[in-house]
């Protein structure tokens, strides 16, 4: 994380800009490996990406909001609020329905588990912040209330 901030705010030296607006909808992603034991194929679709004020620039607040569908049931959502100078970030990210499957040829080695079937749910927040001239300091908060449950909006 500090090496990504660090070529950030190296990189204003060299040009600096602003987009004010990006937005994407309806679009799809389809990943495919055939090199492991066992193919993996996962489908994103109703991917929709809207961020304001994408930037280099100190003093600039990014905005992003991220929602897409995860095979054919499942829904991922993350808000993310971020600045570089000073370097801070609040992301929170809520997983609804997600089958794990997919993901068994890289889970099940390193976690020593056989993915038979899954609906994963989860909510997620973090926060990431940065005096100047100091490493970044990260916090986790725990949610209360059982918010993975419900789907996210998007």
């Amino acid at each position: 994380m500090t090496n990504v901030v660090a070529r950030l705010l190296n990189s204003m030296n060299l040009s600096n800009g602003t987009i004010g607006a990006l937005k994407l909808t309806n679009c799809a992603l389809h990943l495919e490996n055939l090199a492991n034991l066992h193919s993996v194929r996962l489908n994103f679709d109703r991917i929709v990406v809207n961020a304001k004020n994408l930037s280099n620039r100190a003093g600039t607040n990014l905005t992003a909001e991220v929602a897409l569908r995860w095979d054919t049931n499942g829904m991922v959502q993350a808000d993310i609020k971020a600045a570089l100078l000073p370097a801070s970030a609040e992301v929170a990210l809520a997983f609804h329905k997600l089958h794990l499957r997919p993901l068994a040829p890289y889970l099940e080695p390193h976690l020593n588990i056989l993915v038979l079937g899954s609906k994963l749910g989860l909510l997620l927040r973090s926060n990431c912040a940065a005096p100047r001239m100091s490493y970044p300091k990260f916090a986790f908060r725990e949610t209360p209330g059982s918010t993975a449950s419900r789907p996210p909006r998007g």
